[in-house]
């Protein structure tokens, strides 16, 4: 510790063998850039001792021991100025066996492929997460105020990130207007993660971005720390390379809905990598379609227009082109010289609402008691979901209508003799809410839901506010007497403008 530097030592100490007293402590100097914190690799050359556990008094009954730093003053060599001839020397710890065990990863995932970025490397114009997970393993404490000082490979422009704990139900936004540095030479960023322990592990930083254009890079070995009280922590992303594209694709639309019977645009612009002038005649769109079941249909190319270059290009689909339904549109880009560009895609939905699935039948079990009452549904979580793929503030409406309830074939001893097959029940289905009780009748449509989309394209559960008092229930009169009866409701879903 002589030339003033901090030096990176790690300790790894093997006890006895059985039957034997002399343990091992392998040590390894400089094993990492005290600067980045990437590994260093080093040899094993004299980094080995020997440590015999009697001379530590050390047996069964005795068996822990202590490990510490000291420091002694050496032998000045300025005899006439003492104070400039001596330093303070620090030891920082940055794992202790057993009070915390830790453990980090870090990585590039490409979005289009979603898969991590490897030594092959990735494309300029990529759109790609940097990824850190900090992980709490084991110990007899909680880890308290880590600090991530996160690096950022170069050649990657980061936008936004998040952080999302073990305990977390959605992710929190993380403050990426603190980056330091620039893009092109790496990025640095500091996030605060709190603290970790046995019944909150892991903490997940994604860094969003895209990958430069505007050379090619070679990233170089980037470590993250992530440093709290008694443990720390590191993370290494390996060297990559992104290779500069000389023809780019940027769609402006990553998602797109449209109501069924309705056209639809996709925008967006293809560059050259290095930035000079192109000539949009000489541009092709080559677009294919591909719907759930991953059926892919080619589409008719199309040529880029010179008129206004600097608009970007509209590609339009006519409403008759698809059907509803949800589609992944995929187009590259090709300049007449033999150069494309990866593949830029954009989900399509097509929105349409309809029927989904439901519980089945309606059913209701009551006492026949000579008076009037109304008879809740058999199943409290019956439900009924309709299937609505629309664009936001899209409205429609459900209404029902109900044959009347007859008697239906049944036997035993306690059926009455004089029911008869096709005998009306002496009530009705209706319709409950806070504005009453409505029947349903086979002539009449009566309003269950008038609905405005919002826009999630996630089924709408038309019962899933109905209870024991609303809903569809049995209204039962004084003359109802014992029997099973059956009847159909029908169901009517239109637009509600």
């Amino acid at each position: 510790m002589t030339d003033r530097h901090w030096h990176h030592v790690t300790l790894d100490y093997t006890k006895p063998a059985a039957g034997s007293t002399i343990g091992t402590m392998q040590y390894y100097l400089d094993d990492k850039s005290t600067s980045t914190g990437a590994p260093v690799t080093v040899g094993n050359k004299e980094t080995k001792a020997f440590i015999d556990t009697k001379k530590l008094n050390a047996d069964s009954n005795n068996s822990k021991v202590f490990w510490g730093i000291t420091g002694s003053t050496g032998v000045s060599t300025d005899k006439d100025n003492l104070a400039n001839d001596s330093q303070n020397s620090l030891v920082v710890f940055e794992h202790v066996p057993g009070l915390i065990d830790s453990s980090a990863s870090a990585s590039v995932i490409d979005e289009t492929t979603n898969s991590e970025v490897g030594t092959a490397g990735i494309s300029g114009n990529s759109k790609v997460k940097v990824q850190y997970k900090v992980n709490y393993d084991s110990g007899s404490d909680s880890w308290d105020s880590i600090m991530a000082h996160l690096r950022i490979p170069k050649g990657i422009q980061v936008t936004s990130g998040t952080m999302q704990d073990t305990n977390d139900t959605v992710a929190s936004s993380v403050d990426v207007s603190g980056l330091s540095g620039k893009a092109t030479d790496g990025q640095s960023l500091n996030v605060n993660v709190g603290e970790l322990s046995p019944s909150n592990k892991t903490a997940t930083i994604t860094l969003e971005g895209k990958t430069l254009n505007d050379q090619s890079y070679t990233t170089g070995d980037v470590t993250s720390d992530f440093v709290g009280t008694g443990e720390m922590t590191s993370a290494t992303i390996k060297s990559f390379k992104i290779t500069q594209q000389p023809l780019t694709l940027n769609l402006n639309q990553r998602k797109i809905n449209v109501n069924q019977g309705n056209d639809l645009d996709i925008t967006g612009d293809v560059a050259k990598g290095d930035g000079t002038a192109l000539t949009n005649s000489k541009v092709k769109l080559n677009p294919t379609i591909s719907d759930a079941q991953n059926n892919e249909t080619p589409l008719p190319a199309f040529t880029l227009s010179d008129s206004n270059p600097a608009k970007g290009f509209t590609y339009h689909l006519a409403a008759n082109s698809l059907p509803a339904g949800k589609y992944t549109l995929s187009i590259i880009a090709s300049d007449g010289s033999g150069n494309y560009t990866n593949p830029q895609t954009v989900t399509i939905v097509i929105g349409t609402v309809d029927f989904g699935s439901s519980s089945g039948d309606l059913n209701y079990d009551a006492t026949i008691s000579g008076t009037g009452q109304l008879v809740s549904r058999s199943d409290p979580n019956w439900s009924f979901n309709i299937n609505d793929t629309v664009t936001s503030g899209t409205k429609w409406k459900l209404c029902a209508e109900a044959t009347p309830l007859t008697m239906q074939p049944t036997t035993g001893a306690n059926t009455p003799e004089t029911n008869e097959t096709g005998t009306p029940l002496d009530g009705r289905l209706v319709y409950s809410d806070k504005t009453g009780i409505h029947p349903l009748t086979a002539d009449a449509q009566t309003p269950i839901i008038d609905y405005a989309s919002d826009g999630s394209n996630t089924p709408v559960n038309i019962a899933s506010d109905w209870d024991d008092n609303s809903g569809i229930l049995l209204q039962l009169d004084g003359g109802a007497v014992q029997g099973n009866y059956q009847g159909t409701v029908t169901w009517i879903l239109s637009n509600a403008e």
